[in-house]
């Protein structure tokens, strides 16, 4: 073999070589970003209207152990979240937390989850209260009369019985504005605006029987 097809040979083989070291090079972000997601989070009521605000992520976990990334959440989005199944506890203020299972094995991720309404303290919500009460009309002593709480500015309905002596209770009622209802079978007795805002709340309620309204 002449000098001159050995010097090409070489030529060829050094050209090659820089060939497959350029592609290792310009492929080792696509390997590090096939192995971490984007991972977005979007909050619903329980009827599927998104919520306003930034999602509350509180644990953001693998299954099985490993650090909290929950803090890595921006605006409901977290980068560069290593692929694996992960354990998500979110929530917003003024509903109940949620626990879900999330994959992250794609690029790019989206979990949605819809909360209920719930008023806890410790779930962000507004505080609640317990309201008491007695009806003291005699003519309904021994009567078993039905009691509904509806919030105004919630879907919170909540419901009781008096018990033989005329007591009713409702118990973790949300704080703010409700509307009490108390009706006997068919029969709408009383209605009135409630304001809770402590956390007890007492009533004597006394009202007339109305011959309006037919049973």
């Amino acid at each position: 073999m002449s000098e001159k097809s050995k010097s090409k040979g070489n030529l060829r083989c050094a050209l090659s070589l820089v060939a497959l070291l350029f592609c290792a090079v310009a492929g080792a972000p696509d390997s590090v970003a096939a192995t971490t997601g984007l991972v977005h989070i979007k909050l619903s009521d329980s009827y599927g209207v998104p919520l306003d605000g930034e999602p509350r992520v509180e644990t953001f976990r693998l299954a099985t152990d490993g650090p909290n990334l929950a803090a890595e959440f921006k605006d409901g989005s977290a980068k560069m979240i290593p692929y694996g199944v992960y354990s998500l506890r979110a929530r917003a203020s003024g509903f109940w937390s949620a626990t879900r299972e999330v994959r992250v094995f794609e690029p790019e991720v989206w979990v949605a989850i819809g909360l209920e309404i719930g008023m806890g303290k410790n779930e962000g919500g507004f505080p609640t209260s317990k309201v008491l009460g007695t009806i003291v009309n005699p003519q309904f002593a021994k009567s078993r009369l039905h009691l509904r709480l509806s919030a105004i500015y919630s879907n919170t309905i909540l419901d009781s019985q008096t018990a033989s002596d005329g007591g009713f209770r409702f118990e973790n009622v949300p704080n703010g504005l409700h509307v009490l209802t108390v009706t006997d079978g068919t029969e709408i007795l009383d209605v009135r605006k409630l304001k809770v805002t402590s956390d007890s709340v007492s009533l004597k309620i006394d009202f007339p029987r109305s011959t309006d309204t037919a049973k």
